[in-house]
């Protein structure tokens, strides 16, 4: 993860301040770390970046619903990546039509690289009846803006 600070001007004092009483910011990275604050009030007025990367599949259901298929991955893939080196977050979108989004996000690319093979096994042992992978992707992920909502 690479974040880019600077110290805030005289003139942004104000703003800063008045991001500061709205409440702690808080980004969650892996295992509970954070960065909150200064850090991330300084990242988010100098205009700042943040940078993952990421894994995205997309997968057509071929059995089950949605629903079911999400707690089985809550049960079993979501540990297995929660306790993987260099993890931030996993979580899924249902596009409709049958389909849906896989998203985890890593410290690195190597790390999002192993993620890929450690899904594709526990999808193969686990969810081979019920999902069929159209596409998987690897990417660097540039975090350009943020609220103070904490991801779950």
């Amino acid at each position: 993860m690479i974040v880019e600070r600077r110290r805030p001007e005289a003139s942004d004092q104000a703003e800063r301040q008045a991001l500061m009483r709205r409440g702690p910011l808080i980004t969650l990275f892996s295992r509970g770390l954070a960065i909150a604050g200064n850090v991330l009030v300084d990242l988010l007025l100098s205009g700042g970046a943040m940078t993952n990367h990421v894994r995205m599949a997309i997968y057509s259901i071929t059995q089950g619903t949605y629903a079911e298929l999400m707690e089985r991955a809550r049960e079993g893939m979501a540990p297995i990546l929660r306790d993987s080196p260099g993890f931030v977050f996993y979580s899924t979108t249902d596009v409709g039509g049958g389909r849906f989004v896989s998203v985890s996000t890593w410290e690195t690319r190597e790390q999002a690289e192993a993620a890929t093979e450690k899904a594709a096994q526990w999808v193969s042992e686990n969810l081979a009846d019920s999902v069929s992978l159209e596409e998987n992707l690897i990417g660097e992920m540039t975090t350009l803006a943020a609220t103070e909502r904490a991801a779950v």
